[in-house]
C-alpha cells in the first residue's frame, strides 16, 4: 500500500473515531432531564429579549438557562444539554436596554433593566416553577408593579 493511500485510510479512521466520540446528540449528561421551553410576557405582551435562569431550590440541583427571543425561550442545563433536571426552581429574568454611550477611559456600563429589578434575583422575583414532565410548557407572566 503506498503512503498516500495509507494516510487516507488513517484519516478516515480518525474521522470515524472523532464522530463516534461526539455521539448522536441524544445522550443526556444528567439523570431525570426533560426538555423545557416556554413563553414569557411583561404586562401582557411578549418580552422581546433577555435571559431566564432557573435556580434550583435543591442545593444539589443544577441551574438552567434560556435566551428570550420574541417572548419564547428554550432552557439548557449546559451548552450541550438542552433541558432541565426535574425539580423545583426559583426563576430569575433579565432584560436590558441598550448600554449608554461609552465614556473614554471608563468601563462600559450595562443597559438599564427594562423590567422591575425584583425579577433580576431568584430570591425576590416571586417566580417559581416545578418541572416534572417532558415538554411541559412554562408560562411566565411579569408585571410592572
Amino acid at each position: 500500500m503506498n503512503s498516500t493511500r495509507r494516510m487516507a485510510f488513517q484519516a478516515a479512521g480518525l474521522s470515524l473515531i472523532i464522530a463516534w466520540g461526539c455521539g448522536t446528540g441524544d445522550s443526556k449528561p444528567f439523570p431525570n432531564m426533560v426538555l423545557c421551553s416556554g413563553e414569557i410576557t411583561f404586562d401582557g405582551k411578549p418580552l422581546d429579549h433577555g435571559t431566564v435562569t432557573f435556580a434550583p431550590i435543591d442545593p444539589n440541583g443544577e441551574s438552567a438557562y434560556g435566551k428570550i427571543s420574541n417572548g419564547q425561550f428554550q432552557m439548557m442545563t449546559t451548552v450541550s444539554a438542552p433541558g432541565v433536571i426535574k425539580g423545583q426552581y426559583r426563576v430569575k429574568v433579565e432584560s436590558l436596554g441598550p448600554p449608554p454611550p461609552k465614556v473614554p477611559g471608563q468601563m462600559p456600563l450595562p443597559g438599564i433593566s427594562l423590567i422591575p429589578e425584583k425579577y433580576g434575583n431568584p430570591q425576590t422575583s416571586g417566580l417559581e416553577v416545578d418541572i416534572q414532565k417532558k415538554n411541559s410548557p412554562v408560562k411566565l407572566e411579569l408585571v410592572s408593579h
